[in-house]
């Protein structure tokens, strides 16, 4: 199928793209009649091919919108996960992206969901709707902090019907507070067209652009850090390190660190934990691991050292280059967000809902199922 062909052609060209798409974040979709084509869960974007898109029925997706869910979050998830696989068609198996009930309702043949670091420095600043209202001029759809999944999701549609009937016209661009963008359109040319305005006119609100580059830290830095570290989280367990002005600006003091400090998006949770620790040497890993246990109850994966740069920690190398990766973005974000107020990250009682979803559970084992392949 040809439009198929363009959502994988697509998928794969902003998965492959650091500017938009990280690791395992983003999802797209394409709609044909009453059946949506959208990314499976624990797919890489740039990855992606026919095997790995799932089609479900439109219809049984819509009708969700009309059924009761209990109030509690653990059983209204479950029993809304439930009703979104049985929307497949007969013969699917594969468990849709996280996001399917948006593709559903977006309108446009295709929809792309992606994490800019750019887009992110306004949905994560003080002042990032406004300053996106004021970049967009009435095109641009704003949807505030919640609990991701079915209330996310649910008032998302909402708040597109409002601006349709209010604004007479549909949003060009769909923003969510600390996590993306969705953009749809009708075919490959729109889908292009759109994003490279939606980078322009961003790019234009930016004060200060940051740092491109990362240089990676010599293994010889990170000896004192890689002992300590097997000391206190146990064996196996393996450090990296980057830096770079940006970096080494947050690592000057705890207040230039303190806006890094609790995560900023989704993806920052499921890659680099809850936030960095501050460290200015090896010896207050202990002390700093501790005291963020206690605070978070589980360990830390990620530190920014002061005079050295950021580091990313995990029990394999691939986990380390992750968390690593994740707190460079975290890094450009901030720096973004400067030109939107400053940054505003995730609310602790976001981060627990995330922490605990099973969606998010599924996501993770889906992927480290894959990487051992």
């Amino acid at each position: 199928m040809a439009d198929l062909t363009t959502l994988i052609e697509l998928s794969r060209s902003f998965g492959a793209d650091p500017n938009f798409t990280l690791l395992g974040g983003g999802n797209t979709s394409y709609k044909e009649g009453p059946r949506l084509y959208v990314k499976a869960s624990g797919v890489y974007l740039k990855d992606l091919d026919e095997s790995q898109v799932v089609v479900m029925d439109q219809d049984k997706l819509k009708s969700i919108w009309s059924r009761s869910y209990p109030a509690e979050t653990a059983p209204r998830e479950a029993e809304v996960l439930k009703d979104i696989l049985s929307a497949r068609l007969p013969g699917q198996t594969i468990r849709p992206s996280v996001e399917a009930l948006f593709h559903s309702f977006i309108k446009g043949a295709y929809v792309i969901h992606t994490h800019p670091a750019l887009i992110n420095g306004f949905t994560c600043g003080r002042e990032g709707e406004a300053a996106l209202e004021e970049l967009f001029e009435g095109e641009a759809l704003w949807i505030p902090l919640m609990e991701p999944g079915y209330i996310l999701a649910g008032e998302a549609k909402k708040r597109i019907e409002a601006f349709e009937q209010t604004r007479r016209r549909y949003p060009r661009f769909i923003f969510l507070q600390n996590h993306g963008i969705f953009v749809p359109g009708e075919n490959r040319e729109e889908i292009l067209a759109l994003h490279k305005e939606l980078w322009e006119r961003c790019l234009s609100r930016i004060n200060r652009v940051p740092e491109a580059r990362t240089r990676p830290l010599p293994p010889e830095s990170l000896g004192d850090f890689q002992k300590e570290a097997v000391r206190v989280f146990g064996e196996p367990y393996v450090l990296a390190g980057s830096e770079n002005g940006d970096i080494l600006e947050a690592a000057q003091s705890p207040g230039a660190f303190a806006p890094l400090e609790i995560a900023y998006t989704p993806d920052h949770l499921f890659y680099a934990g809850v936030g960095p620790c501050y460290l200015t040497g090896p010896g207050d890993l202990a002390g700093a691991a501790a005291a963020f246990r206690k605070r978070w109850e589980r360990d830390p994966v990620s530190f920014i050292v002061k005079d050295l740069g950021a580091l990313g920690g995990g029990k394999t190398p691939k986990a380390a280059e992750e968390s690593l990766l994740l707190i460079e973005d975290a890094v450009k974000i901030k720096v973004y967000a400067e030109s939107a107020g400053g940054v505003q990250p995730l609310t602790p009682r976001i981060i627990q809902f995330v922490l605990n979803w099973e969606a998010e559970k599924y996501k993770k084992a889906a992927m480290e199922s894959e990487a051992k392949k």
